[in-house]
């Protein structure tokens, strides 16, 4: 279940970003929801490299999150990442907030993607229900005179935005909610992946868009021209999502270079309910094989 603690937000929070200001003059934006009222934060105009821009950033309130909100699968690696068990966990992401006033979850974006904490975090944001965070004014950028909202505002891990500008004079304008994320302790999920009906890879059929994606070659077996062939043990969980181990690397030498690779490749992986022969997938087993080949 997941826990949401508070569904509004509070005063908006200036974030200074470096490099002069591009205009002196702070727009006066007033939104409106009936019967409440509303305290905008100022807007700041900012400039990154050749880029002019305008932001205006809400702090919403700690918002606990279930990291259940993933798959079993997924779960179970991020409990693997800190040795067994998620630890209770406070970090803050950065979203945009669409025109409509929806927080956009698809842009939820780690500040650094060398974090483990926020990239968790993140992906939780990412997968919870569109009702779990608050919903903002909406805004009529025509009407205010602001220029149309970028293509592809991000928020990267070097704390600066990237703004395809649509093509006029204006600087475009992002509002943005910086998400304070509670993650409370979690055992992973108790799985055996010893168990289960060992079948035929032929008989697993993957829902569509969620087949396994081939890897980039692994840069330090590039690196040092490793090759061979990699075979994986996979289980399907209760879910549907697919955990797997390595199990053999020919030549075995070259097996460290490659570890964790297959698993990777069904990170997103969904398996149909049914086998090819009508059983229930779930608890299956399968064994899946990956060549590697350097190019040429």
């Amino acid at each position: 279940m997941m826990i949401v603690c508070g569904s509004s937000w509070q005063d908006g929070v200036d974030v200074e970003m470096s490099g002069r200001a591009f205009i002196s003059a702070v727009f006066a934006i007033v939104l409106i929801l009936p019967s409440e009222a509303v305290v905008e934060a100022p807007v700041v105009v900012d400039r990154n490299g050749n880029i002019a821009f305008k932001v205006q950033t809400f702090d919403v309130p700690p918002t606990t999150f279930d990291p259940h909100l993933l798959s079993v699968a997924e779960v179970y690696r991020e409990a693997a990442k800190w040795g067994g068990t998620i630890p209770a966990l406070n970090v803050s992401i950065l979203c945009e907030i669409s025109d409509d006033g929806t927080v956009d979850r698809n842009t939820c974006e780690a500040d650094s993607w060398s974090s483990k904490e926020q990239l968790l975090a993140m992906r939780l944001v990412r997968a919870a229900p569109q009702s779990a965070l608050p919903q903002f004014p909406a805004i009529n950028r025509t009407a205010l005179g602001l220029a149309p909202r970028g293509t592809s505002p991000l928020w990267s891990k070097l704390v600066a935005y990237r703004a395809d500008v649509p093509g006029n004079s204006n600087p475009p304008f992002f509002r943005l909610a910086r998400v304070a994320v509670r993650i409370d302790r979690t055992q992973p999920p108790a799985v055996d992946l010893t168990t289960g009906p060992l079948v035929e890879l032929a008989q697993i059929s993957f829902e569509a868009g969620k087949d396994p994606q081939m890897n980039q070659y692994p840069s330090r077996a590039l690196r040092e021209n490793r090759e061979g062939t990699q075979t994986a043990e996979c289980q399907v969980q209760a879910d549907r999502s697919v955990i797997c181990r390595d199990e053999s690397f020919d030549p075995p030498e070259s097996a460290l270079y490659f570890a964790g690779s297959a698993d990777s490749m069904f990170r997103r992986v969904v398996v149909q309910e049914r086998l090819k022969n009508g059983a229930n997938a779930a608890g299956s087993r399968f064994r899946y094989k990956l060549r590697w080949k350097l190019p040429n």
